[in-house]
C-alpha cells in the first residue's frame, strides 16, 4: 500500500465520520422536536382540563410550533450536509430522512388540531 492509497483511505474514513456525525445531529434535532411537540400536547391535555384553557392552549401552541420549527431546521441542515457530500459522490440519498422528517412535521401540524 503506497502513500497515496493510505491518504485516500484516511479521507474516506474522515468523510464517513463526518456523515455519521451529521446523522447523529439530525436524530438529536428530531428527538428534541418530538419532545417539544409531545410536551405541547401534554400541556394542552392537562392544563385545559384545569380551567386555564387560554393559557394552556397558548403554551401548547408555542411548544408545538417550536417543535415544527425544529423539524424544519433539522431537515434543512441535514439536506445541506448531504448535498455537500453528494456533490463529491460520497453520500447516500437523503430521501428516507426527508420522508421521516416531513411525516413528523405533518403529524405535528395535525396535533395543533388537538389543542383547539
Amino acid at each position: 500500500m503506497n502513500g497515496e492509497e493510505r491518504d485516500d483511505e484516511k479521507m474516506d474514513l474522515a468523510v464517513r465520520r463526518t456523515l455519521l456525525a451529521s446523522e447523529r445531529t439530525f436524530t438529536a434535532w428530531i428527538r428534541t422536536a418530538l419532545s417539544s411537540v409531545v410536551a405541547g400536547i401534554a400541556v394542552a391535555r392537562f392544563l385545559t382540563d384545569q380551567g386555564t384553557s387560554w393559557a394552556g392552549r397558548a403554551i401548547a401552541v408555542m411548544l408545538i410550533l417550536s417543535g415544527v420549527a425544529l423539524y424544519v431546521v433539522a431537515i434543512w441542515q441535514y439536506r445541506k450536509d448531504r448535498e455537500r457530500f453528494q456533490s463529491r459522490g460520497r453520500a447516500t440519498p437523503v430521501w428516507l430522512a426527508e420522508i421521516v422528517g416531513f411525516a413528523l412535521l405533518g403529524a405535528s401540524l395535525l396535533s395543533l388540531l388537538l389543542v383547539f
